[in-house]
């Protein structure tokens, strides 16, 4: 590329989950093509912990910027700040607060911007909220990235005009050395036999946890293990004591290794509501485990029934259903997901989507 690109990415992450791994993706794998990469978050005084850290190891500058919640022209002053230390630089933003606070402080300097969009959950009326100036927000950018092509399509609805908004689907990139079956289980404390079906992300409402939880009730052959942390935590917990299934469901806190601990399920599911393309679904594919997944956002775009079996969303009887099916022909399922390994290799490996970002980043610096 020559002169080496300078981005300033920008977040307020959670402790893991698909948009920080996406940042991490994006940002090592740039750094390692020798361009010049800072982070910069977004944190409240008091968090500690989140989950960008590991960047630390690629040698990408992290810059904490550390408010209280609604501090946010100290959260704009702060980017500023780090985009005024490197003339030049794209600022690139993640999520609404994060569009909302970097914005603001790239107008004055007229730093080039791109958002990449990982999808919307809706849900209480503050979120819609968020989510409604978020999309006039994304009107201002440079460029705006959607994760999958049913997002474009409502961002490009939402009055985000054609020229600007870009559809890249995530990619896989490796993070972590995986573990054996057996290690795995050890690591979760899940017993060495039977069947064990693994839940991963975030325990709220559009993730659809409750979905899973209630096929589980019908699906007396498996155990599950749900990885992650979230509102909904407390009234899986109670549901799960009144479903009589204390003895079947395990909850593990959320765990920045996820990935690497996947050989220990028998299938993994994703039950959720809405989805932009979620990163476990390639963890999955990498770790060749079969996958049950409902048929929502840029999902669809990525596997097919010779990969996993596709359910309806919010359907805990078809997810029953898919249950049974692994559990009686566990040959076919074992096909599913190495054909899903194979679509994963060819279709979603990472050196072609860091192509993509860094034809956006040198053209936004007038350098195509």
């Amino acid at each position: 590329m020559g002169v080496p690109l300078r981005i300033l990415h920008l977040a307020a992450p959670a402790p893991f989950g698909g948009l920080e791994g996406v940042v991490r993706a994006l940002a090592g794998g740039m750094a390692r093509r020798d361009h010049q990469i800072r982070v910069a978050v977004l944190l409240p005084p008091d968090e500690h912990g989140h989950g960008l850290e590991g960047l630390l190891q690629e040698d990408v500058a992290l810059v904490e910027i550390r408010t209280h919640r609604r501090g946010y022209l100290k959260q704009i002053d702060g980017v500023a700040r780090e985009l005024g230390r490197v003339p030049g630089t794209v600022l690139h933003c993640h999520g609404y607060h994060a569009d909302v606070v970097g914005l603001r402080a790239a107008r004055p300097r007229k730093s080039p911007t791109i958002s990449t969009v990982h999808g919307y959950v809706g849900g209480s009326l503050r979120n819609r909220c968020y989510e409604w100036l978020d999309r006039r927000v994304l009107r201002e950018f440079n460029r705006v990235i959607a994760v999958s092509r049913p997002l474009g399509d409502q961002l490009l609805a939402s009055g985000i005009p054609n020229p600007k908004l870009l559809v890249i689907p995530n990619a896989y990139a490796p993070v972590g050395i995986p573990l054996s079956k057996a290690e795995a289980r050890r690591e979760l404390g899940l017993p060495t036999g039977g069947l064990v079906a693994g839940w991963v992300g975030r325990l709220a409402g559009e993730k659809g946890p409750d979905v899973f939880l209630e096929a589980l009730a019908a699906a007396p052959a498996w155990q599950a293990s749900f990885i992650g942390s979230g509102p909904e935590l407390s009234g899986l917990e109670a549901r799960t004591r009144e479903l009589g299934l204390e003895n079947r469901v395990r909850f593990h806190s959320a765990l920045p290794n996820a990935g690497s601990l996947l050989q220990a399920f028998d299938v993994v599911v994703i039950s959720s509501r809405t989805e932009g393309t979620p990163l476990v679904l390639f963890e999955a594919m990498a770790a060749e485990v079969p996958v049950i997944t409902s048929r929502v956002g840029g999902i669809p775009d990525v596997v097919g029934p010779d990969q996993a079996l596709i359910i309806a969303p919010d359907s805990p009887q078809e997810l029953v259903g898919a249950l049974q099916a692994v559990e009686a022909q566990p040959g076919a399922a074992s096909g599913r997901a190495a054909n899903a390994r194979r679509v994963l290799e060819t279709r979603f490996a990472a050196g072609p989507w860091l192509d993509r970002y860094e034809a956006v980043y040198a053209e936004l610096m007038g350098r195509s």
